[in-house]
């Protein structure tokens, strides 16, 4: 049994939690030492087990501890990504295991995967990407870090996509696409064409054509 820390308190926090204890049944089994947020409002709504442990940044944690970071705003994400680049823990990958991943895939450290996520043959995924359920990610795509993926998000084949980015609710991607950083796709957005850098992309009036907003 390994022991593990949740940075997060909200939402996902309490998904991820239900996945760990879904895994639990099979075997590989993981233990909740504690929720780290900046207070302890949302650690009461969930009434999780595990102890709330205060704000991360002040906790004194065991050498190479395991820490999962359940938190979707990929502004938030990477200011603690980069707090602890220099510190003597570890962010493993969590995957579920309903997850379809290929021989050929390699995949970097602190991803999240929740259930039912295809990774496709020879597709490269970064480090602490976040791809909520029923994404897929099929052959011979490659991904940087730092993405975070809502559900049924559907990228197809030869697909590039950069860091930073946030993908709405069943969005998609065609065949054959490059998509640079720090860009936000709007749900239900299909993106039929390059994406350069930090844009927001979106439809307007219900027409199905992609719109692109650059600038944060």
């Amino acid at each position: 049994m390994k022991n593990i820390y949740i940075i997060g308190t909200g939402g996902f926090a309490a998904e991820l939690t239900e996945y760990i204890l879904d895994n639990n049944k099979q075997g590989n089994v993981l233990s909740i030492a504690g929720y780290f947020d900046i207070d302890d409002k949302n650690h009461k709504i969930y009434k999780f087990e595990a102890p709330f442990l205060g704000k991360e940044k002040e906790y004194d944690f065991p050498k190479e501890s395991i820490l999962y970071l359940a938190i979707g705003d990929n502004s938030i994400r990477k200011h603690i990504i980069d707090y602890f680049k220099d510190k003597d823990v570890v962010f493993e990958n969590f995957i579920h295991h309903s997850c379809l991943i290929a021989s050929s895939a390699k995949l970097g450290t602190g991803n999240i995967l929740c259930p039912h996520i295809i990774i496709g043959p020879n597709t490269i995924l970064g480090d602490y990407n976040l791809l909520n359920y029923k994404t897929a990610i099929p052959h011979d795509c490659h991904l940087g870090n730092q993405n975070v993926f809502s559900p049924n998000v559907n990228i197809t084949g030869y697909t590039t996509i950069g860091s930073n980015n946030f993908f709405g609710i069943s969005s998609s991607a065609l065949p054959d696409i490059h998509i640079g950083n720090n860009n936000k796709i709007q749900a239900g957005v299909t993106v039929d064409k390059k994406i350069t850098n930090d844009n927001i992309v979106f439809t307007m009036n219900k027409i199905k054509t992609m719109v692109l907003y650059h600038g944060k």
